[in-house]
């Protein structure tokens, strides 16, 4: 980007200069053409700035949310081996009636 907005400043001096043009003007567009330059690294590196700190918040979001699936993760299976466990314990609750032994039944009501 740079070096396009140079070289059309350069063609731009060059055709000022083929139409006699004074020195004066030359030094003068030369002198602009230096400033837009300079202004123009600036605002580069401050977009290159910009764009780093995104790159490091961004990396440290994923991190963190790496850490949360990481540690709920566990918790999640734990939690989905203990429904597994009580869903075969109902299920064989509602068999006893079928003759399943060794099941615990409630005690009975008076």
């Amino acid at each position: 980007m740079e070096t396009a907005a140079v070289h059309g400043m350069a063609t731009a001096i060059t055709q000022l200069t083929l139409c006699q043009v004074s020195s004066e003007e030359i030094e003068t567009a030369t002198k602009l053409l230096e400033k837009a330059c300079h202004k123009l690294g600036g605002i580069l590196h401050q977009l290159s700035c910009i764009l780093d700190s995104c790159t490091i918040s961004a990396s440290y979001e994923v991190s963190e949310a790496q850490k949360a699936l990481f540690v709920t993760a566990p918790q999640a299976t734990k939690q989905n081996k203990q429904k597994k466990i009580l869903g075969k314990s109902l299920r064989y609750s509602n068999r006893n009636a079928s003759g399943l032994e060794n099941v615990v039944r409630p005690p009975s009501q008076p």
